[in-house]
């Protein structure tokens, strides 16, 4: 950590980026290069805004990300040994363990692990008594466009879009990007739904299953990534009084240290 953000210390992460900086010249705190520290503030920007994009309300992290794609994983896997039958009604358990395990291990559950076993296990149901895979591969796309109605329902419903209730706690942003953001992630739902279906209906089911499988992840992590670059590129910076605000408890806490050294 550079010297800069440990001058920084506790500071809230607006303090980090006022209009103009202002180093004390030949304080021992101030870095060597103007131009190193705006670097670095700008690397701690985006992985502060990148560890909320994806899981609201947790941080980003690999075990998260895993038992997100655990059921589909299941689902492949044992579509791969048997077949799709076999595999609906893995998947059915594998969604079922995913919910109430994740409600053991965390003490509450995700809204997504149980929309999506609500749908799965009626879904599962049909295909394995009618005998008709069509079912399962309308389960991804049911789920994808219902969640874009969820986000098109919050624009009128409430008095902010969803995806900032559920985003919220780790990114302050401006109302207007967050109905942007709102807007991109009903887009993308209803994009994906869309590429399930054609799949479903044009390729063959092993087609299919490698497009759920690798495609459709594939897609999300891209969408992810290329949020994350647009929110840091369109962020606004701080306001002068915020920026003055922050300049002045930076230097009236280097006065109070250099009183109070020996």
């Amino acid at each position: 950590i550079s010297p800069y953000y440990r001058w920084c210390g506790k500071r809230s992460l607006k303090s980090l980026f006022p209009p103009r900086f202002e180093f004390p010249i030949g304080h021992p705190r101030c870095p060597h290069s103007l131009q190193s520290a705006l670097s670095e503030i700008r690397t701690l920007r985006t992985l502060r805004i990148l560890r909320n994009l994806h899981s609201p309300q947790q941080v980003l992290s690999p075990v998260k990300f895993i038992v997100d794609l655990f059921p589909i994983i299941v689902f492949f896997g044992v579509y791969q040994q048997t077949d799709v039958y076999a595999a609906t009604a893995a998947l059915m358990l594998a969604c079922t363990l995913q919910t109430f395990g994740y409600r053991v291990f965390s003490g509450g559950f995700d809204r997504n692990h149980v929309l999506a076993l609500l749908l799965v296990l009626p879904f599962g149901t049909l295909t394995l008594v009618l005998r008709d895979p069509m079912f399962i591969k309308w389960n991804g796309t049911v789920e994808l466009w219902l969640l874009a109605v969820g986000l098109l329902g919050s624009r009128y419903i409430g008095d902010k879009p969803l995806i900032e209730r559920m985003m919220g706690g780790g990114l302050d942003l401006p109302p207007e990007i967050w109905r942007q953001l709102n807007w991109a992630w009903i887009a993308f739902f209803l994009f994906s739904g869309a590429c399930n279906l054609y799949a479903a209906y044009s390729w063959e089911e092993a087609a299919w299953m490698n497009f759920r499988m690798f495609g459709m992840t594939g897609m999300s992590i891209v969408f992810v990534v290329v949020q994350m670059v647009w929110i840091v590129r369109v962020l606004p910076p701080l306001d002068d009084s915020e920026g003055q605000d922050s300049r002045e408890g930076s230097k009236a806490e280097t006065r109070t240290e250099d009183a109070s050294g020996p």
